[in-house]
């Protein structure tokens, strides 16, 4: 019969680990399973604590292109091409250009689920009625009534969600201090390998220069 559900697993004899190991890797296999041993008054007996492996960590492939801009004719219609991303930034992208009056029209999808990408159209209003006033008031898009550009306005979006995640990870990280230890701590770790891949980058480029003067000799 098919494994329990991963998110509760019981404590099982240590008879049965080895099936209950098979049996999850079949009917669950995009859950990690780690063992703890325990002892009791009986026996000695596993527990098994599944880890759920989050979306991204499936991803198929890479995709082809980081960033692409499609579209001709009118700079306000353009399609956006957002490569290793899904919903997760879609979504979010959709909903604040969405709130923005100069856009007419925005929305997001991924082709397949196999391909990690996110193609995300936007489209702003060709007239701004009212002398050109946009969502910030005087400024750009008001003189001459000249409408505001599609790429301009997903720039604008990206910083506001950008400014939108900076204020909830400072309040996050006043309830919770934790959450501040642990991303200062993935920053070091994240400079320490950045530092290593210029150190072995280095050391690649030495050798290629030793074996091209090996070469001319």
């Amino acid at each position: 019969p098919p494994f329990p559900s991963p998110h509760f697993l019981p404590i099982l004899p240590q008879t049965t680990t080895a099936t209950a190991t098979t049996h999850a890797q079949i009917y669950h296999p995009h859950v990690k399973l780690s063992q703890q041993k325990i002892t009791t008054s009986n026996n000695l007996q596993l527990v098994i604590k599944p880890k759920i492996m989050s979306v991204n960590e499936v991803k198929i492939k890479k995709a082809e292109v980081a960033f692409e801009i499609r579209g001709t004719g009118p700079p306000t219609s353009r399609t956006f091409v957002l490569g290793d991303e899904d919903h997760t930034l879609g979504n979010a992208l959709r909903h604040v250009l969405i709130n923005d009056p100069r856009v007419d029209f925005t929305g997001y999808c991924v082709p397949h689920p196999s391909e990690p990408v996110v193609q995300l159209r936007v489209q702003t209003k060709e007239s701004l009625g009212g002398g050109g006033s946009n969502s910030k008031g005087d400024g750009e898009g008001g003189e001459g009534n000249v409408p505001v550009t599609a790429i301009e306005a997903l720039k604008e979006a990206c910083m506001t969600l950008s400014e939108q995640c900076d204020i909830v990870l400072q309040k996050l990280e006043v309830e919770m201090p934790e959450v501040r230890e642990d991303r200062e701590r993935i920053a070091r770790l994240e400079e320490a390998d950045m530092m290593e891949g210029g150190i072995m980058e280095e050391e690649e480029a030495g050798m290629d220069e030793e074996n091209f003067m090996d070469d001319e000799e």
